[in-house]
């Protein structure tokens, strides 16, 4: 179920409308995409990817992010998108390296089928994050961190 890429782009109209034309599943499929800059970050899901970047862009909060990372796996639903929000948001949090800009954690602990299995797939994701410098500690080491503190 680790069939998942994340794609890297600029936080601009131009490189959404350029990543948009290249991704079929940009207009109408469930992702999970963060949108960044040195010190902040935001974690959304939606059912547009395009849609909801381009309402970003004129949010005049969002602004000052420069970088979209979109979670994109075609077994992905609905549930498992709102499930892996909720997980980032908390890791982010717990990380540190980022002020997380989310109003609310997600919707977190909900049951969906075969929750199990994909929250497995999470981890090498999670790790994938810790590479491309989203996260700066593996999961295990911020868990561990969140209850010593």
């Amino acid at each position: 179920m680790t069939d998942y890429k994340i794609e890297k782009f600029p936080f601009d109209p131009a490189a959404i409308s350029f990543w948009a034309e290249a991704e079929s599943l940009g207009a109408n499929w469930p992702v999970v995409y963060t949108l960044s800059n040195d010190k902040q970050i935001y974690v959304g899901e939606t059912l547009s990817a395009v849609t909801r970047l381009n309402q970003h862009l004129a949010t005049a909060k969002k602004k000052s992010l420069s970088r979209v990372q979109i979670i994109l796996n075609e077994k992905f639903n609905k549930s498992v998108c709102l499930d892996l929000e909720s997980q980032l948001i908390q890791y982010l949090a717990a990380d540190g390296t980022h002020q997380v800009l989310n109003a609310n954690s997600g919707i977190r602990d909900a049951n969906y089928y075969d929750r199990d299995k994909y929250r497995e797939s999470f981890n090498e994701l999670f790790d994938a994050l810790v590479a491309d410098g989203l996260l700066s500690k593996s999961i295990p080491e911020i868990i561990l961190r969140s209850l010593l503190t």
